[in-house]
Formats: structure tokens, sequence, C-alpha cells
């Protein structure tokens, strides 16, 4: 279990390691990105990111992903605030998220 504090105006991609059981991580940003976002992804099939949800201040579900498919989490520039965050866990074979922003389009999944 890790904490990053995501403080590059310009933001940055970061690459999660291979997944293993009980591997934990949580990203918060610290300065907010005014280009290319902080982006988080996987390291490739067979280690894919995601089933997660991103949540917003407003309190709903601002995007999902249910399956496990997804290889990259994007917290966006010039959406994203300081404070917003993603945790991300392993179960040993994939990734699963969680993510807090202030913006409904502050945290995306894709892949």
């Amino acid at each position: 279990g890790k904490t990053f504090f995501l403080s590059a105006v310009a933001g940055f991609i970061t690459t999660l390691p291979a997944a293993a059981a009980g591997l934990n991580f949580e990203f918060v940003v610290k300065t907010a990105p005014t280009s290319n976002g902080y982006v988080i992804v996987t390291p490739g099939t067979p280690d894919q990111i995601l089933a997660g949800q991103a949540y917003s201040s407003t309190g709903g579900d601002a995007d999902s992903e249910t399956d496990v498919t997804a290889t990259t989490i994007t917290l966006v520039s010039s959406v994203a605030v300081i404070g917003d965050k993603v945790k991300i866990w392993s179960d040993g074979t994939s990734w699963f998220a969680r993510g807090f922003s202030d913006a409904d389009a502050g945290i995306t999944f894709t892949g």
C-alpha cells in the first residue's frame, strides 16, 4: 500500500506493476493537471486493470467499468482538481479501482 501525490501541471503516465494479490495504491491529485492529465495504465495483457467506479461530488456514478477489460484510468486535465483520488487494489489476477472527483468527468476508465 502506497500513496502517490500527483503534482505535475503537465500530468504524466504511470504504469502499474503486474497484478499481485494484496497490492494496492492510492493516487491523489496535489496539483491540478492543465494538460495531458494523470494517466494510470496496466502493464498489458493479462494484467487488465479494471472493474470499478468513479464517483463525483454530485453523488452520481460518473463513470464505471463492470467488466475487467479496461487498461487505463485518467484523471482528466482541466477537469481533475486538488483532492481528486483513485484507489486501486489487486486480487492477484486483475485490478479493481474506485475514484472520487469533484466533477462528473474528472476520472475516466478506458481501454
